[in-house]
């Protein structure tokens, strides 16, 4: 009875000879650049997907001749035969060939209602012109058609499409995250703090649907000049900041995506462009009362085409300035901001020579009081905006002939007060109203907002918004 019991224990233990593994890297061809999210995959079963450095791992895989086959979605699939040892590994490292994906073309076609364009204009651009127009009761927004987002003209990730407010030392920043996801948005160090709403925001902003960044930039060092600098196979950048004189201090830094290496390597020009400058002054005035100055320029562009010299990048830009006078003032912190932001689009078409362009522009005005009233943060103020946006089609086959230009304007005034309570315990409640007022008529639009947040641990909180 125990023979049998003991056999089979033993068998149980065992090491199983019957499985083994394939590990490597994949690689782009001809660049040679690691593959990351490559697929790889053994035809009798399990597959694997390679890391940000092109590597993969597949284990239990059945000792023996398989086939594995890799694929990647711009790359040509490879298979190929390879033998598992038994309770052993294999190395396979392969390289795709790339293959750009083919896609259908996209054409402009024009209602030919409602616009004043030539009728002689390229295809296309009588279909830009033909937007509705954004005006009445509860826009505000005064002129002919356009609209009064970047996006109706080339749509940008981050850009005013995406409803979203972003702030930067108070100054609205239409399209602030870059599409090539190559370098940080904007530099951590640089920055003093984030507050990031994804509902329920308080009632001292006017937009942000789905939702509101308020970024803060850092305070320029008061004691000495120090910075640095720092360039890879992507980027360089560098930044210094200390003091101008007493109770004085200038940051400045700026970056650019060269892609240099890259673009050696692949024997192709690089397919993008992207620059930033940041500079921000401070100034004491004393009796804790400050003034602060924030620029920010970037610049981004893209190849559409590789046809030697020629205007072929679509391109946009960003430029936002605020100046910011802190001061107390009855028991509370005030604060009043200036601000103006531009944003700028050009988009090409090196087939019909014509080119459309989009400038928004902004200016803000804000008052923000703050008070605190034991467990009690009282805020109230008032913001004043107004925006301008013109969109304009050029012929450049004729001295940059002009096809059709909309302009559009609009502003909003709009108080608030907000508080924010903190009871004893894990609980936060922030509640507010805000009241706008829009060019388009005159009448009040209430806005409540009212959120609840539980802290359920130091790791995990809990909003009803």
């Amino acid at each position: 009875m125990l023979a049998p019991l003991a056999a089979l224990l033993l068998a149980a233990a065992a090491p199983d000879t019957t499985w083994g593994a394939i590990r490597g890297t994949v690689a782009s061809d001809p660049g040679g650049l690691p593959l990351a999210s490559a697929v790889v995959e053994v035809l009798s079963g399990g597959r694997a997907l390679t890391d940000s450095a092109g590597g993969y791992r597949l284990t239990r895989v059945p000792a023996g001749p398989q086939t594995v086959r890799v694929h990647s979605i711009d790359h040509e699939a490879l298979e190929v035969e390879v033998l598992v040892p038994a309770r052993g590994e294999i190395e396979l490292d392969v390289s795709l060939r790339h293959r750009p994906l083919m896609l259908d073309p996209v054409n402009g076609v024009s209602s030919g209602q409602g616009g004043t364009a030539s009728d002689a204009a390229p295809r296309g651009v009588a279909a830009i012109t033909d937007f509705p127009a954004l005006e009445g009761p509860g826009t505000g927004m005064e002129g002919g058609a356009g609209g009064g987002s970047g996006g109706d003209v080339l749509l940008v990730r981050g850009s005013a499409a995406d409803l979203k407010l972003v702030l930067l030392d108070g100054a609205p920043v239409y399209a602030p995250f870059h599409m090539g996801g190559l370098i940080d948005s904007f530099e951590p160090g640089l920055l003093s703090g984030a507050r990031l709403y994804l509902g329920g925001a308080p009632a001292r902003y006017d937009g942000g649907v789905s939702y509101v960044l308020d970024l803060a930039t850092r305070r320029a060092g008061a004691d000495r000049w120090s910075g640095g600098a720092g360039a890879d196979m992507m980027a360089v950048r560098a930044e210094a900041d200390g003091p101008l004189w007493r109770g004085a201090g200038l940051l400045v830094a700026g970056r650019a995506v060269h892609g240099a290496s890259l673009g050696r390597l692949e024997g192709e020009p690089f397919p993008y462009r992207y620059a930033d400058g940041l500079a921000r002054l401070d100034v004491a005035l004393g009796a804790r009362s400050s003034l602060a100055f924030t620029g920010f320029l970037n610049g981004e562009g893209v190849r559409v085409d590789t046809v030697s010299g020629r205007d072929d990048f679509l391109r946009w830009s960003n430029g936002a300035g605020s100046l910011r006078l802190r001061f107390p003032v009855a028991g509370s912190r005030a604060e009043v901001t200036a601000a103006l932001s531009e944003f700028d689009a050009w988009l090409p078409n090196p087939a019909d020579e014509w080119q459309v362009q989009a400038r928004l522009r902004r200016a803000r005005l804000a008052v923000d009081m703050t008070q605190d009233l034991g467990s009690l943060r009282l805020g109230y103020g008032y913001q004043y905006d107004r925006q301008w946006a013109r969109h304009k089609g050029l012929d450049r086959r004729v001295g940059e002939r002009l096809w059709f230009m909309r302009d559009t304007v609009g502003s909003v005034g709009g108080w608030y007060v907000d508080g924010l309570y903190r009871p004893k315990g894990d609980w936060v409640v922030r509640g507010g109203l805000r009241g706008d007022m829009y060019a388009g008529g005159p009448f009040l639009s209430f806005s409540p907002r009212l959120a609840v947040t539980w802290l359920l641990s130091g790791r995990a909180t809990l909003t009803l918004a």
